[in-house]
């Protein structure tokens, strides 16, 4: 019996065990819902530190890009990246694993009659 009460003590240990680890992302402080904002012109996107999960990209024309700075009013901010589009109508989609961090703010510069979804959380 005493054998028994330890085996069931033990499997319940081990099974609290295996869940007690980390989830996806819970160890980075920017986990939570995200925000997303439509632009289609050159300007900020946030105003604050800021994580961006993922960005949905339609190009109106052959060539067409986006950049995303880290900086609040310009394009004088460090560039975190940049995407482009091969021909008119392409849409081009990013998620990221890890988000990218927005030390400043996020200003978004935008070429042609394209437009992009920013998903991200302040």
């Amino acid at each position: 019996m005493k054998k028994l009460l330890l085996v069931c003590l033990f499997s319940l240990l081990c099974v609290s065990l295996a869940y007690a680890g980390p989830f996806d992302r819970e160890m980075f402080d920017e986990v939570g819902y995200v925000d997303g904002k439509v632009i289609s012109a050159d300007g900020a996107v946030t105003s604050a530190p800021t994580y961006v999960y993922g960005i949905s990209f339609y190009g109106g024309a052959a060539s067409d890009y986006i950049t995303l700075y880290d900086s609040t009013t310009s394009t004088s901010g460090t560039e975190k990246i940049e995407l482009s589009t091969a021909s008119v109508g392409d849409t081009t989609h990013i998620t990221f694993a890890k988000p990218l961090k927005f030390e400043t703010a996020v200003y978004a510069d935008i070429n042609g009659s394209s437009f992009a979804v920013i998903e991200y959380r302040q």
